[in-house]
């Protein structure tokens, strides 16, 4: 008896002491203050500095829709007076929140428990975080956002021209739309939901880790047998609650919630993709067709011009009537072709715009204007980058993770599983004529549980020490027991859990091995289409070619009275049918390679050659030429005041290409602008000096350069000016 008083002791003891080891788990539940949040103006960039009353630990993750940085802080010990919503507006950065663990403050600069820090963007940038002594630091990168106070020191000017055509600018013509498209999809906005109810499932199933703590209290007045005789009791204290050993369940149960987030966020990215493919290629379908529209357009001006000349030739018997009708044939034949492309432009755009869930009566701009770029792609590559980034796979490699962790918990319900539990507080009873007098009233318990087939053992060890209760009759103020207690067939469940586990696992599997193959029949697939377009669109260049030559040809048997007006505007009505026909070819192009694109989990076809250095990726696309746009495209005139000049003739130029870690930038400045090898450029983005390039080949209207100096650090962008240094 003695030794079991002592194990019992002891037991008292180690639970104590583990009561005071959760709270150091719990994060060492010291007080810490968010005291104050600065904002600094840094050429490009914004920092906020916020500081506190000792370091804390956080996660950091981000939102899409709205775009949002949150900084998660671990513990719940964290306080502020500061406001809970501070508006910015400064470049991309809108407001600053602090979300409250409970419930807010009432009035400003009452004191609140934080729960979380939301940094508010208007687009999505980048960013870094990390900490400082009792600070922590988020850099906002924003590029061309300058402080309202500049220092002091000289900048140095010097005069460029802003280039206009779209197709200089770093973005693709489809992404602006995909920013719009994005914000009125509603799948994604569910998506996002879903991601955040996965990242509050998390902070449950690791919130079972710790101490289950109740805080209790009670009063009680009541009347006794005896005639007019009532007593009181009161009690309050502390109960707890503490599994030891749940055979890894609860662990298995947490790793399993942070493998969820992981799905519910791949399936994000899965929902996005799938979107962002559907708006690209209803983007490039309306281009063709405002292309196509351009196309007849033209040449239905030339065939009224050649209209009215056979209606003069015929009145003036220069011609034959045969003639003359033939003329009016080809001239309702253009009419017809224009009607149906702009038919079709108009039902084009309300596709679009439904597929961008925008209102009908929206009206939009696009640069009727498309490059055709020919890219030399691996298939064996695609497949290796779609194996490594498809969201699909991802998503079905975390689902078998996830159900090997569910046979772990199946497994793990067969274990012994120990848990503490016991109170602590003060209580007392007495009648209404006595002192109430409190004393320590405590319990300890120590439960043990074991599977056996399908039956369960649970043994039961407590003492405790209690005030005797007048409302329970209870004199007593001291017990130890022990219990045990076998139950037959309750489990029988577990049986057929562990099996579903298993079940579920060789599913999981299985889809995963359909999924690799699915992924690899769309990439070989996709890939084939756009050799397939490829193919088809070099045939059909060499159609314009002749087509061209026939043009050129036919006039000139024209002026020497060969050939008749119709023989004419009938070549030039082909020459337009093979440009319409090779653009309609180059939307199945794109669609191709938006399609492959998708199929290999990536956002920009140019990331299918990621790896390449600009210097190759320079003679892949421009071959043994230049780099230059599709053939079909007209020279390209921009502005300058009242003026129309080429890009050519206007001073300096722009990157077009460039891979900082590789060291390489391509500009669009060659031997017509006498560029030549050795040459240095000077390289400006917003008016600043960023770096100078040294080139290293020259062709005729482009050159690859080396980056031999890049300035305080800063990087190279698509779009930077270029000056060559006198």
């Amino acid at each position: 008896m003695r030794k079991y008083t002592l194990f019992l002791r002891g037991t008292l003891c180690g639970f104590l002491f583990l009561l005071s080891g959760v709270k150091e788990i719990e994060g060492k539940v010291e007080e810490r203050s968010v005291d104050k949040i600065e904002i600094k103006e840094r050429k490009e960039m914004l920092r906020m500095i916020i500081t506190t009353s000792g370091p804390l630990n956080y996660s950091v993750y981000e939102t899409e829709l709205p775009p949002r940085i949150i900084l998660d802080f671990i513990g719940t010990h964290i306080y502020s007076q500061l406001s809970g919503k501070t508006s910015v507006e400064k470049g991309q950065l809108r407001e600053i929140n602090l979300r409250w663990y409970g419930k807010p403050p009432e009035k400003e600069g009452e004191r609140g428990k934080v729960d979380l820090l939301e940094i508010v963007l208007r687009k999505k940038v980048k960013y870094k975080v990390f900490t400082r002594d009792n600070q922590v630091i988020v850099d906002l990168e924003l590029p061309g956002f300058s402080p309202e106070k500049l220092s002091e020191e000289k900048k140095e000017e010097v005069p460029l021209v802003k280039f206009a055509p779209k197709f200089l600018e770093e973005k693709e013509g489809w992404e602006d739309w995909v920013e719009i498209a994005l914000a009125n999809y509603k799948p994604l906005h569910i998506a996002q939901e879903q991601v955040e109810l996965a990242q509050m499932r998390v902070r449950e199933a690791r919130r079972m880790l710790f101490p289950i703590t109740v805080v209790k209290a009670s009063q009680t007045k009541g009347d006794t047998s005896v005639r007019d005789v009532s007593f009181r009791e009161r009690s309050f204290g502390i109960q707890m609650e503490q599994p030891l050993t749940q055979g890894g369940e609860l662990r298995y149960k947490w790793e399993q919630a942070q493998v969820n987030l992981d799905i519910a966020q791949r399936e994000y990215e899965r929902i996005k993709a799938d979107y962002i493919l559907e708006v690209k290629r209803a983007y490039y379908n309306l281009l063709i067709y405002i292309m196509n529209a351009g196309i007849y357009e033209e040449i239905f001006e030339e065939a009224e011009r050649f209209l009215e000349m056979a209606k003069r030739h015929f009145e003036e018997k220069l011609i034959t009537q045969l003639e003359f009708l033939n003329v009016q044939s080809l001239y309702s034949q253009v009419k017809y072709q224009l009607v149906a492309a702009q038919k079709d432009r108009t039902l084009a755009e309300l596709t679009f715009k439904q597929v961008l869930n925008l209102d009908s009566t929206v009206p939009l701009e696009i640069e009727p204007w498309l490059k055709f770029e020919k890219l030399d792609l691996n298939l064996q590559k695609c497949k290796e980058i779609a194996f490594k980034k498809r969201p699909e796979l991802s998503i079905n490699e975390l689902i078998v993770k996830f159900n090997e962790l569910g046979q772990k918990v199946a497994d793990a319900k067969e274990r012994l599983k120990v848990s503490l539990s016991g109170f602590l507080g003060r209580s007392g009873s007495a009648y209404e004529t006595e002192p109430l007098n409190l004393k320590t009233d405590w319990f300890l318990g120590l439960k043990l549980s074991k599977a056996f087939g399908g039956n369960t053992l649970n043994t039961t060890l407590t003492k405790e020490e209690t005030v005797p209760r007048l409302s329970l009759s209870q004199e007593k103020t001291g017990s130890m027991s022990a219990g045990a207690e076998f139950s037959l067939l309750d489990g029988l469940a577990r049986f057929s859990e562990k099996k579903s586990a298993n079940v579920e696992y060789l599913r999981a599997v299985n889809e995963l091995w359909e999924v690799r193959k699915t992924i690899e029949s769309e990439v070989v697939n996709s890939f084939n289409e756009y050799q397939k377009a490829l193919y088809q669109l070099d045939n059909v260049l060499e159609r314009i070619q002749f087509q061209k030559k026939r043009v050129e040809v036919t006039e000139a048997r024209w002026k020497l009275n060969e050939a008749g007006i119709s023989d004419v505007l009938e070549a030039k009505i082909a020459l337009a049918s093979e440009r319409a026909y090779f653009n309609n070819l180059l939307a199945n192009y794109y669609g191709a390679l938006s399609a492959l694109t998708k199929a290999c989990g990536l956002y920009k076809y140019a990331e299918l050659i990621q790896g390449v250095s600009p210097e190759i990726f320079w003679q892949r696309v421009a071959g043994p030429g230049e780099l230059d746009y599709t053939q079909l495209h007209k020279e390209v005139f921009i502005p300058k005041g009242d003026k129309i000049v080429k890009l050519e003739e206007l001073p300096g130029g722009k990157i077009i290409a460039v891979n900082n870690e590789a060291g390489f930038a391509i500009v669009n400045l060659g031997e017509e602008q006498g560029v030549r090898e050795g040459v240095e450029l000077w390289v400006y983005h917003q008016k600043e000096k960023v770096g100078v390039l040294k080139v290293s080949k020259s062709k005729r209207t482009t050159s690859s350069c080396k980056i031999a100096r890049a300035e305080g650090g800063m990087k190279i962008r698509l779009g930077d000016e270029v000056r060559v240094i006198p």
